[in-house]
C-alpha cells in the first residue's frame, strides 16, 4: 500500500509546505478540498501511482502547510501551488484534479499552466459561486469568528457530525477520516486560513477553460454543491464528461475512492491515448 505521507516538505514562495510526491510518468496534481489535506486522497493514490507521477500537497493553510495571514483565494493558492511544482521540478503537467474548494484551485493552476492541462473537477462550487458561498463569505468576515472556529473546529464531534452530513452514507465514515480532520483543525492559524478561503469562494471569478479537456466527477447525492450544478460547469467546459456517482456525498474521495479511481484511470488513459496520436510521426 503506498498510503499517503505529507512528512515531505519544500518551500514555496517562502512558506513550508508538506506535500506527497510518488510514482512516475507525466504528472498530476491533486488538490484536496476546504479543511481537508492531501491526504483525502491516499485512497486514489494508491490505484493511480503505479501508471502516474502524483503530485498531492496539503494545501496553504491546511494540514502540515505554513497558515500564513494572507488572502486564501483560488488564484493565490494556485500560484502557490505553481511554486511547489517548480520546486519539486515536476516537468510537464498532464492534468491537474481538484475536490471541491481545490477544484476552483485547480482552474486557476491549469490556467497558469497551458490549455494542453486537463481538468477533472471533483464536485465544485459553481464558477459563478453560490448563494450558500456568498453567505457564508459574510459570516466569514466577522473577526470574532475565527476565534470561536479556532475553539470548536478541533472538537472530534463537530467533526463526524459535519462529516456525516457530507457523506450519503454515514456508515462509510470511519474513525481514520474523522481523526485526520479533527487533527487537521486543531493546528494553529488553520480557522483563519478557512474563514479566509470561505471569503475566497464567495467572490468567484474563474477563468476561461472551454479548450481543454475535462472529466467532472460528481456525487449523486452531494448536499452541498447538488449534481445539478454540472450543467454551468458543462458549459464553461464544452470537452468534459460527466461522471455521477450514484449513493456518494460531497466527498466521494472518501467515500467511494474505488469509483473515483476508476473514473480518473479512464479519463488519464485517454489523455494518454490523445497525446499519441498528437506525436509527429506517427504512422496507422
Amino acid at each position: 500500500m503506498t498510503g499517503y505521507d505529507a512528512g515531505v516538505f519544500t518551500l514555496s514562495q517562502g512558506h513550508l509546505t508538506a506535500y506527497q510526491d510518488v510514482g512516475s510518468g507525466p504528472a498530476v496534481v491533486l488538490l484536496h478540498g476546504l479543511g481537508a489535506t492531501g491526504e483525502s486522497f491516499a485512497d486514489v493514490v494508491e490505484g493511480l501511482s503505479p501508471r502516474h507521477r502524483l503530485i498531492v500537497p496539503d494545501l496553504l493553510g491546511n494540514g502540515r502547510s505554513a497558515k500564513p495571514e494572507i488572502d486564501y483565494t483560488p488564484a493565490a493558492l494556485a500560484q502557490h501551488v505553481l511554486g511547489l511544482l517548480a520546486s519539486v521540478k515536476a516537468g510537464p503537467v498532464r492534468a491537474v484534479v481538484g475536490h471541491s474548494l481545490g477544484a476552483c484551485v485547480a482552474v486557476e493552476l491549469a490556467t497558469r499552466l497551458g490549455e494542453d492541462v486537463a481538468l477533472c473537477l471533483i464536485d465544485p462550487p459553481p464558477p459563478q459561486g453560490s448563494r450558500l458561498a456568498a453567505l457564508l463569505a459574510r459570516l466569514a468576515g466577522n473577526p470574532r469568528l475565527a476565534d470561536l472556529g479556532s475553539a470548536i473546529l478541533p472538537t472530534r464531534a463537530l467533526a463526524k457530525l459535519w462529516l456525516s452530513y457530507l457523506f450519503a452514507d454515514p456508515s462509510r465514515l470511519d474513525d481514520r477520516i474523522v481523526d485526520r480532520y479533527a487533527e487537521a483543525a486543531a493546528s494553529r492559524g488553520y480557522a483563519a486560513a478557512t474563514m479566509s478561503s470561505i471569503r475566497g469562494l464567495g467572490k468567484l471569478e474563474m477563468p476561461d477553460t472551454a479548450r481543454r479537456p475535462a472529466l467532472l466527477i460528481w456525487g449523486a447525492e452531494d448536499p452541498i454543491f447538488p449534481p445539478s450544478g454540472a450543467r454551468a460547469w458543462l458549459s464553461r467546459l464544452p470537452r468534459a464528461e460527466l461522471v455521477v456517482l450514484p449513493a456518494c456525498g460531497h466527498c466521494p474521495l472518501e467515500e467511494a475512492p474505488g469509483a473515483v479511481t476508476a473514473a480518473l484511470s479512464v479519463f488519464l488513459r485517454s489523455l494518454d491515448g490523445e497525446a499519441r496520436e498528437a506525436s509527429p510521426g506517427r504512422h496507422a
